[in-house]
C-alpha cells in the first residue's frame, strides 16, 4: 500500500511540474508565455543551479527583459539566451507592428578582441497582439554577415558557423523595435538592454 501511495504521489508531483511548464501559448503569437510562470522561473534560485544573468528595461507601457540561464558557458556550448517583451498598460491587449519579430538581437561585442558583430533582421511588416501581463518570448539566434574585407572576418565566420560562441567575453544586446497606432498616428518604440556572458 505504501508503494502505491508513493507512486501516486510521485506522479502527482510530475504532473504538477509539467502543468507549470506547459502554459505558454496565449494571444496571437506562439512565442507568448504565461507571465506568472516566466517571473517565477526567472526569480527562482537553486544553490546548485548555474548563475542566471538578467537585465530589464521599461519604456512607456512595455517591459523588455533579457535573460541568460548561465553566466559562463563552455566553448561551442549552445547558449540558453532569450528576450521577453510584455505590455503593462491599461488595455486588455494591444497590437504592435514590426519586422520579423518585435525583438531583435542587434549586436554582439567580444570585449577581449574588440570585435563587434552586428545582427540583422528581415523587414516585412508584421503584427503581433500582446495580451496585458503576458510575455512574448524570443530565443537568441545568431545573425549577421561579413565580406573578405571585413576586419576580423575569420573570427566572425567562426562565430556565425558554430553552435555556440568561441572562447571570449561577450556583451549581447537585445532591442525591442516596433510601433503602435494611436489616434491615427504611429508611435515608435525602440529600446534595448544587454547582458554579459563568458565562454571559457
Amino acid at each position: 500500500m505504501k508503494k502505491i501511495m508513493m507512486t501516486v504521489g510521485t506522479l502527482g508531483f510530475i504532473f504538477t511540474l509539467l502543468a507549470g511548464c506547459g502554459g505558454q501559448i496565449n494571444g496571437s503569437s506562439s512565442d507568448q508565455m504565461n507571465a506568472e510562470a516566466a517571473e517565477k522561473n526567472s526569480g527562482s534560485k537553486d544553490s546548485k543551479a548555474p548563475e542566471k544573468v538578467t537585465s530589464e528595461v521599461k519604456k512607456g507601457d512595455f517591459i523588455l527583459r533579457f535573460v541568460s540561464e548561465k553566466k559562463i558557458y563552455q566553448p561551442e556550448e549552445k547558449l540558453q539566451i532569450y528576450a521577453m517583451l510584455k505590455y503593462v498598460g491599461e488595455k486588455p491587449e494591444i497590437k504592435i507592428y514590426h519586422g520579423m519579430s518585435p525583438i531583435v538581437f542587434t549586436k554582439v561585442v567580444e570585449k577581449n578582441r574588440g570585435i563587434t558583430i552586428q545582427g540583422a533582421q528581415l523587414l516585412p511588416l508584421k503584427s503581433t497582439t500582446l495580451q496585458k501581463g503576458k510575455w512574448y518570448k524570443k530565443g537568441y539566434a545568431k545573425s549577421g554577415g561579413f565580406s573578405e574585407n571585413t576586419p576580423h572576418a575569420d573570427f566572425i565566420k567562426k562565430f556565425l558557423n558554430g553552435e555556440g560562441f568561441p572562447e571570449g567575453n561577450y556583451d549581447v544586446t537585445a532591442a525591442a523595435q516596433f510601433f503602435i497606432k494611436k489616434g491615427g498616428q504611429e508611435k515608435d518604440f525602440r529600446f534595448s538592454t544587454k547582458i554579459n556572458v563568458q565562454v571559457k
